[in-house]
């Protein structure tokens, strides 16, 4: 069973989030929810992790991608979840060459599409 992290401070979020895995196909993914940054990092520290959706904007800290980063120290695939679809931050996305953007609200299209390229 592979094992995805989602980070997210929108308990609402979460539940989206986790619902659209689950019917991409509930037997393959142990899915494992966070609601801030110090938990989740220690957890993709200490696990083997094979995806990370992460906000951008964890408890409001701007730029709160810390768990993002890390995972993509750890050659985590990583999926950044934002209503911010500025220029700047998709460039900022980019830069940082996280693996895959989503824009709020997601699709159940969009995870799909996560999963089956990035697992």
């Amino acid at each position: 069973m592979k094992t995805i992290v989602i980070v997210d401070d929108s308990e609402v979020m979460l539940q989206v989030l986790k619902a659209y895995i689950r019917a991409a196909d509930n037997s393959s993914y142990e899915i494992v929810c966070f609601d801030n940054i110090n938990e989740a990092t220690k957890f993709i520290v200490d696990n083997t992790v094979h995806l990370l959706f992460q906000d951008m904007h964890v408890n409001d800290i701007n730029d709160g991608m810390l768990v993002a980063d890390i995972a993509k120290g750890l050659n985590i695939p990583v999926v950044l979840i934002t209503a911010d679809s500025s220029i700047d931050t998709v460039k900022k996305v980019a830069r940082r060459g996280f693996d895959k953007f989503i824009i709020k609200p997601p699709t159940q299209t969009d995870v799909e599409s996560a999963l089956f390229e990035l697992v």
